[in-house]
């Protein structure tokens, strides 16, 4: 899961700076808003039941899960498609964004994708068919990477994004709905009408809790773009959603590697020593191999903008630096979140996100309405972002019975990295603008790769130890 999601994780970085060449930051804000907007919607095809499918022990009970997920993302994808029909003239009176970039269209067969591929990815975690979901993931982003240059090249620059971002959610979906389709075939038989409704009430808490807190908290995460577009502001969506996604990069990968596994392993061994002990490692590991990259961005981030994407978008160096401490800690409570569905505590896990987006909307609605600058908005905004990601973790861990110990020393652990990384990236500073940089990449990408190497060279020696034992 982890090299294959590297893989895929890494080829958008690897096409950003040329795509930042051949398009704009308007049209990287029209992408943006666009897969804000298909996000949101995703959350509500499915009523977010699909991870209730790991957990039936009998596969014809989770069959029948995954027919409520498609049937109902059938029935939101034809609304989405009537009330984008019906109601352009006033989305493009009120968001003009919306119907500028052309995407207006693409919304609800984007939604589809998305709704298929998270329901197949959900069944393929089931029998730990890691394979399948890593295959979905390095469609998604190659084929978004393919067409989106291809389009560029050709000089298509309005809708190339757009297109590009489709292309790739199509080729998600039908490799990982195809990679399961024979599986779902054999127990089709067992679908009916009746158990899919009782499989619906049995996992009503995923609807009934999951639904609104997934809503709620994929809409407080695209606020900002959301914002930024609707109030006339598309560069500075386009250079905080390239500031975002790059430093999304890796909470995407450990999100996508950990975040399956993780989840079937609490299902499976809640409650062991062994299990608090993995948390422990993952911890861990994210600190000592983590830390100083998102250092060295709070430090350079505008130079390593200017000098990767080019000049113009020294501006998203700038929200990265910003942003940076938010992505930092997502690292921490972007896997442990089905710690709440796996005791059946989501309640408080909604409440908890409830709490901190009316206060991240409160703040950045009052401040850009109040004539503040979208800089200064985003600094309210990763204020509040910090202290909800503290409090979501601190809470998981607790739900899960973990020790307070174990948070305590992680955070520890973290303050003194992140110290020393952040006094040797000062004192490039004093090597110069450019000699300084080259520097601070140096170490850093040396110090990131060493630790990685250690962390999986440690993971393997107990394993090379029991078999010089065996032996």
């Amino acid at each position: 899961m982890m090299g294959g999601t590297a893989l895929a994780q890494a080829i958008p970085l690897l096409v950003a700076p040329l795509l930042t060449r051949m398009y704009g930051p308007e049209q990287f804000g029209a992408l943006a808003a666009f897969i804000g907007v298909v996000t949101v919607i995703s959350v509500v095809s499915t009523l977010r039941i699909e991870p209730a499918i790991v957990l039936p022990r009998d596969d014809g009970d989770a069959a029948n899960i995954v027919a409520v997920a498609l049937v109902t993302a059938v029935i939101t994808v034809l609304l989405v498609s009537v009330g984008a029909l019906l109601g352009k003239a006033w989305i493009h009176e009120r968001w003009p964004t919306m119907t500028a970039g052309g995407w207006l269209p693409l919304v609800a067969p984007t939604v589809l994708c998305m709704a298929f591929a998270q329901t197949a990815a959900s069944w393929a975690n089931r029998g730990r068919q890691y394979r399948r979901i890593v295959g979905g993931t390095i469609l998604l982003q190659g084929g978004t990477a393919a067409v989106s240059l291809l389009l560029g090249a050709l000089g298509a620059i309005h809708g190339g994004l757009l297109a590009g971002r489709f292309s790739g959610h199509f080729a998600s979906a039908a490799w990982l709905a195809g990679s399961v389709r024979s599986e779902w075939q054999a127990v089709a038989r067992s679908v009916t009408p009746a158990r899919a409704v009782a499989m619906l009430v049995r996992y009503r808490q995923f609807p009934q809790f999951n639904l609104p807190y997934s809503l709620i908290g994929t809409a407080s995460r695209e606020l900002l773009l959301f914002a930024f577009t609707a109030l006339n502001f598309p560069e500075h969506a386009g250079f905080y959603g390239l500031a975002r996604s790059v430093l999304y990069a890796p909470v995407s990968f450990l999100s996508a590697s950990l975040s399956q596994v993780f989840y079937k392993e609490a299902a499976d061994t809640i409650g062991t020593p062994g299990f608090e002990a993995l948390a422990n490692q993952i911890l861990r590991g994210i600190v000592l191999v983590m830390t100083p990259g998102f250092a060295m961005f709070v430090i350079w981030g505008p130079e390593i903008f200017a000098l990767v994407f080019g000049a113009p978008w020294r501006t998203a160096g700038v929200y990265a630096a910003i942003f940076a401490p938010v992505a930092y800690l997502f690292l921490f409570s972007s896997w442990p979140e089905r710690l709440f569905e796996v005791t059946g505590r989501q309640r408080r896990s909604f409440g908890i996100q409830l709490t901190f987006d009316l206060a991240s909307a409160a703040t950045v609605l009052s401040l850009l309405f109040g004539g503040f600058s979208p800089t200064t908005t985003l600094v309210a905004y990763a204020a509040i972002a910090c202290a909800y990601h503290c409090t979501y973790v601190t809470a998981a861990f607790r739900v899960a019975g973990f020790s307070a110990l174990l948070l305590v020393r992680a955070a520890v652990l973290a303050t003194s990295v992140a110290s020393i990384a952040v006094v040797v990236m000062l004192g490039c500073r004093w090597l110069g603008s450019v000699r300084g940089l080259w520097v601070a990449l140096g170490l850093t990408g040396a110090y990131t790769l060493g630790m990685l190497g250690l962390q999986v060279l440690r993971r393997q020696m107990p394993s090379l130890t029991g078999q010089e034992s065996s032996a």
